[in-house]
């Protein structure tokens, strides 16, 4: 049938530029004059999934985790009944399953302090940016710092603790 035309697809999820973790869902728009079987999804051209019923849209869930961080490329292929089949443009995004990277600057460890404080981190993450560390005594939230503009660091009121000693941790959040 030489009056068949080609299918159309594009990757309408995620978005251009997305920053990606975790498993996310992978959607796209397919058509056919005939009627469209199915669309395969591509990261960086291998293959993350099929979907032969479009009752619920064309869309597969990607876990990112099974990809290497760092950029990626999206992409659809939809095949027509007629056994045709088109590709999308291309859909760039950044995969970031990796923790950022932290570590207590001070005070020191040992060092015994009195008054308020400053409790200080270094904080950093290779593939996105850090938007937030919160620090904790003994497992309890003494603040969170989200502008690094000076460091990363929280005031801690001591005389609102019980003498003796504790334990500083931070966590980092990164933008994915």
């Amino acid at each position: 049938d030489n009056t068949d035309d080609l299918p159309t697809v594009s990757v309408l999820q995620p978005a251009e530029d997305a920053l990606l973790a975790n498993t996310v869902t992978v959607t796209a728009s397919a058509n056919d004059d005939n009627g469209v079987q199915q669309v395969e999804f591509f990261a960086n051209g291998n293959s993350i999934g099929v979907d032969t019923n479009a009752s619920d849209g064309w869309s597969v869930s990607w876990d990112t985790t099974t990809s290497a961080d760092g950029a990626q490329v999206i992409t659809a292929t939809a095949l027509d009944t007629a056994a045709q089949t088109a590709s999308s443009s291309v859909v760039n995004v950044t995969v970031d399953n990796t923790a950022p990277v932290i570590s207590i600057s001070g005070p020191t460890g040992g060092s015994s302090e009195s008054g308020t404080i400053t409790v200080s981190a270094s904080a950093s993450d290779a593939t996105s940016d850090v938007t937030q560390v919160e620090f904790f005594a003994n497992g309890n939230s003494i603040g969170v710092d989200t502008n690094a503009s000076d460091g990363w660091s929280v005031p801690w009121d001591t005389t609102n603790v019980t003498n003796g000693a504790y334990d500083l941790t931070a966590q980092a959040t990164d933008t994915a």
